[in-house]
């Protein structure tokens, strides 16, 4: 459980899936993503269930003051040896450049380079998603350069801009 001043994160669980859909189903919330638009609540059951397994670290985000779920911030790609692991997050649109994406992840970094030990926090957007970059270096994420056609989507590839930040740089 971590807390910010406007929002609490807790594990992800099935209960959320209703909340996942609302926002999972918005195509512009997954325009930038790896993961389908969710079209049924089936959907939304078999992410949750994908994204609590033992590959991811997986928070709901809420406000403090309302029940629903309207983000997820995760850990994957997380490597023991390395102590690294990679960010990712999405949003509800109603509640777009409100500073939740930001708060959120933040309390996620600081717990990864904190009580987590890593020593590297990576992440990745694709190059049109403008938004997620900025959220990324309010974070203090360093844009390390463009990882070229290094993920595919739909069929095709995509560039990906590279972000890291090190349990040093926090200091």
């Amino acid at each position: 459980m971590l807390e910010t001043a406007r929002l609490s994160l807790r594990p992800l669980c099935a209960e959320d899936a209703e909340d996942i859909f609302t926002f999972a189903s918005d195509a512009e919330v997954t325009r930038h993503v790896f993961w389908p638009q969710h079209q049924t609540l089936e959907d939304s059951r078999k992410f949750i269930a994908w994204l609590v397994g033992a590959k991811f670290l997986t928070w709901a985000v809420r406000r403090r003051s309302e029940p629903t779920v309207i983000g997820t911030v995760f850990l994957h790609s997380l490597n023991a040896h390395h102590r690294k692991a990679e960010l990712a997050f999405n949003i509800a649109r109603p509640k777009w450049k409100q500073g939740f994406a930001t708060e959120a992840a933040t309390a996620v970094l600081r717990h990864a380079l904190g009580p987590m030990q890593l020593h590297r926090v990576e992440a990745t957007c694709m190059v049109p998603n403008t938004a997620s970059a900025r959220v990324l270096a309010k974070l203090g994420l360093t844009h390390e350069g463009l990882m070229r056609q290094s993920h595919q989507r739909d069929g095709r590839f995509c560039d990906m801009k590279l972000f890291a930040i090190l349990a040093s740089d926090l200091s």
